[in-house]
């Protein structure tokens, strides 16, 4: 299965998931946005964190040295079973102590924040973010 192939690369920080793969290039700036070039004020980023309201909807940990949070509101019948052939599930959230995290909304609006733990590497967890289509990293 693909998708849990991509899962267990991307949270244990390689970068080979998503080797030749590109992210889609970034839209073009909206008229809200295109006005601020020059003016010194930022334009808007979206943020992939999940919002303070999103339920944890649980986790799947990968040897001690991935994890992943899933915050949302929908099934998470589908989310157990691709964790139960590389991890262990558990209705509480992932451990302290991560190196980096990479945030992503999956299928069904689920958002997916994958953290790594060492021996993995800020460096490592960044990489294989930066190789995740939709993915947005973030330093422990």
């Amino acid at each position: 299965m693909r998708t849990s192939s991509c899962f267990v690369v991307v949270v244990l920080g390689l970068a080979a998931c998503g080797k030749g793969e590109s992210k889609p290039a970034a839209p073009p700036p909206t008229s809200a946005t295109a006005g601020t070039a020059g003016t010194g004020a930022a334009a808007p980023t979206p943020s992939a964190a999940p919002a303070a309201a999103a339920k944890l909807l649980g986790s799947c940990a990968i040897a001690d040295i991935a994890c992943s949070d899933y915050y949302g509101s929908g099934d998470v019948t589908p989310i157990k079973s691709a964790c139960d052939g590389v991890g262990t599930w558990s209705d509480g959230p992932c451990r302290a102590g991560a190196v980096g995290t990479c945030t992503k909304t999956e299928a069904g609006g689920v958002i997916n924040k994958a953290s790594t733990y060492p021996p993995g590497t800020p460096a490592s967890s960044k990489q294989a973010c930066d190789n995740t289509p939709g993915g947005v990293y973030a330093g422990g």
